[in-house]
């Protein structure tokens, strides 16, 4: 008789194990799996950005290419990341904060484009011209002074 009331406990308490056994399994893990690599993913795409953007001003860089390539990589880690902040009902305001930190990134990186490629065309230019003849043979006493403008102009580019 005493058996009865120890089967029927350690009944109760393979009943309850299995409950939580069966209720711990989580079945969102593909979709935070899934934001998960969103967020790497912008994370990357950032970092691509910064890197470039280095590149670029210092010359390494001959067409701004990866930077809009990062840009729309970054922009599309963020929709997602939307897309699954809505599709869970979770507050879209921080992914909202993140777009608006994309699009005045994406409008300094327009502007840095613009700068860089008048800066590098300038440069050129002055590169070209302070070795042609023509800027030499003007006038001979100024060939020094011309020649040391040109050398500091060229020295003001990129390292």
């Amino acid at each position: 008789m005493r058996l009865v009331p120890g089967a029927v406990v350690v009944g109760l308490l393979l009943g309850l194990l299995t409950w939580l056994l069966l209720g711990g399994f989580d079945t969102k893990a593909p979709t935070y799996e899934a934001a998960l690599q969103a967020s790497d993913d912008f994370a990357l795409a950032e970092a691509s950005l910064h890197r470039d953007v280095l590149q670029a001003r210092a010359g390494l860089l001959s067409n701004y290419d990866s930077l809009v390539k990062a840009v729309a990589a970054m922009e599309d880690a963020v929709a997602r990341l939307r897309s699954y902040a809505q599709k869970e009902g979770l507050d879209t305001g921080p992914v909202a904060q993140l777009a608006a930190a994309i699009a005045r990134e994406e409008n300094l990186t327009e502007r840095f484009k613009s700068s860089n490629a008048l800066l590098q065309n300038s440069l050129s230019y002055v590169g070209l011209l302070s070795n042609g003849l023509v800027f030499s043979a003007q006038d001979a006493r100024l060939t020094p002074a011309t020649g040391a403008m040109a050398a500091a102009l060229l020295r003001l580019g990129p390292r």
